[in-house]
């Protein structure tokens, strides 16, 4: 992230509207302009991590499933922005209980889908947390495969 990129996210001086700009334009009719947006978008979610606030964290993930409804059938652009959508509640979700309300919004998503995946995403970030804390206190070591 560039300097003042950095300077935003410690000062938090018009942060707020910085990201949900950049989200916007996820939703304009351009799949090249979404596509290009994407990388930045996904460090965005990560150093909002930092400092929370809902109201953009809802906002991020609602611009990233309006612009996977609109560039989703373009074969190029639908994967990523799927991973976009995936990586945005995963990053988000351990702050806000108001995502899962979100997904609810979508068209046929029943409360049971949320609830599944919901519990999935938390059981995968406490496994990583789990595997961490092993591996911080020796009680679990990665073995390195060498074919040589």
């Amino acid at each position: 992230m560039t300097p003042l990129g950095e300077w935003l996210f410690s000062n938090n001086v018009g942060l707020s509207s910085v990201i949900m700009t950049v989200f916007s334009s996820l939703t304009f009719r351009d799949s090249l302009l979404a596509l290009r947006a994407i990388a930045l978008c996904k460090a965005l979610s990560e150093k909002l991590m930092e400092c929370y606030d809902d109201e953009v964290g809802v906002y991020m993930l609602v611009c990233a499933i309006r612009s996977l409804q609109l560039h989703g059938a373009d074969e190029v652009a639908g994967t990523p922005l799927i991973g976009l959508v995936f990586h945005i509640y995963c990053a988000l979700r351990r702050f806000s209980d108001s995502l899962p309300q979100v997904l609810m919004q979508i068209p046929e998503v029943t409360a049971e889908i949320v609830e599944t995946f919901d519990s999935k995403v938390f059981l995968g970030h406490f496994q990583i947390q789990f595997l961490q804390q092993q591996i911080w206190e020796g009680r679990c070591v990665l073995d390195c495969y060498d074919p040589n």
